[in-house]
């Protein structure tokens, strides 16, 4: 079997943590979210991936290549075709049952239940299903006691929500499906063909299967840090490779490769990227602060998210809900309240 992953987007909802790659390259547990991916697929004998590509292509290319773990088939886009048009332009190598999945979601579940599932019901496309409260940002569905798909609603008004099942960007998919799917053309399978399958229910073969174990987005700043975070052994953090945390006080996070924390600084709740430099004194707390950014001692961050190669002054703050853009420069004794683009 063949896994198609999606990982064109832009991630857009995590700017700026995407400006510089694609959102499936960005650390948890310091690896990328795609390895991540790839090895628990993996686990299940699946040995031939194909990945789209338009945002930052060469972060996700130069980084595998390196690996020589994968057989990979890229497929990268000019424009972006839709997560439906981005498998479709691939048609010709997809002759068989193949998976999608989502690149910028965590999954650790077991697909054997799934594959079973499909083939039982011979689904044209099983959908991967978790309940989730909060649906507001999802898209919802309703199936029947057989699992059949009776209606789908991308991303529902909070008067419009009848389910709080969810898509979870996994499908099962039999070739057959794309024949719905134009040539050549944005089309997404949740805003557009879903909807049209079960408004006129007359090709049938939708199914949804309720997925159990870890099924995680990671498409904000928040999301992306309570991920990492659930998924440390309780009490402990994970530091990489190379370390240096010269006394400092390391709580409940995640170190990159090769930082250098200095004496007495505090970090709590956070998302080091590899090769970040913590000055003397200076206290971090529920923040992600990407690789190469340098921040001098007795600076106080809370709550923020800080792009690659930034530079914080001694004894400079940043607000809660903050965000920096990559390389930017905070002088010293300096608060800062809002985001900073440049």
């Amino acid at each position: 079997m063949k896994a198609f992953i999606l990982c064109a987007g832009q991630g857009i909802r995590l700017i700026p943590l995407t400006i510089n790659r694609p959102k499936p390259m960005l650390p948890v547990l310091n690896k990328p979210v795609l390895e991540h991916i790839l090895e628990w697929l993996s686990g299940y004998g699946i040995e031939e991936f194909i990945i789209n590509l338009y945002h930052k292509p060469e972060c996700i290319k130069s980084y595998f290549k390196k690996l020589k773990k994968y057989k990979i088939t890229y497929s990268p886009e000019r424009g972006l075709l839709g997560t439906a048009g981005s498998v479709k332009k691939c048609r010709s190598l997809l002759n068989d049952t193949f998976l999608v999945v989502y690149g910028d979601n965590m999954f650790k579940t077991d697909l054997m239940g799934f594959f079973k599932f499909h083939k039982e019901k011979k689904s044209r496309l099983t959908m991967g299903l978790v309940e989730k409260e909060d649906v507001a940002q999802r898209g919802i569905v309703a199936i029947d006691k057989e699992g059949e798909v009776l209606k789908f609603k991308e991303k529902p008004q909070k008067d419009k929500i009848f389910s709080h099942l969810i898509n979870a960007g996994l499908y099962l998919v039999e070739p057959e499906i794309l024949e719905y799917v134009p040539e050549g053309k944005f089309y997404d399978f949740g805003k557009d063909l879903f909807p049209q399958l079960t408004l006129t229910n007359r090709r049938g073969g939708l199914f949804g299967f309720k997925l159990t174990g870890l099924l995680e987005d990671i498409g904000t700043p928040n999301n992306f840090l309570e991920v990492n975070l659930s998924l440390l052994e309780k009490g402990r953090s994970l530091l990489g490779e190379g370390c240096r945390l010269n006394g400092s006080d390391i709580q409940n996070s995640i170190i990159g490769h090769n930082c250098i924390i200095e004496e007495g600084a505090i970090v709590k709740n956070c998302v080091l990227d590899a090769k970040v430099r913590v000055g003397r004194n200076s206290h971090l707390t529920n923040s992600i602060i990407l690789e190469k950014t340098v921040i001098r001692k007795e600076a106080n961050i809370t709550g923020a998210a800080i792009a690659e190669r930034c530079f914080i002054g001694d004894e400079a703050s940043v607000a809660k809900g903050v965000k920096l853009w990559p390389g930017v420069k905070v002088a010293k004794n300096t608060q800062v309240l809002n985001n900073i683009t440049n």
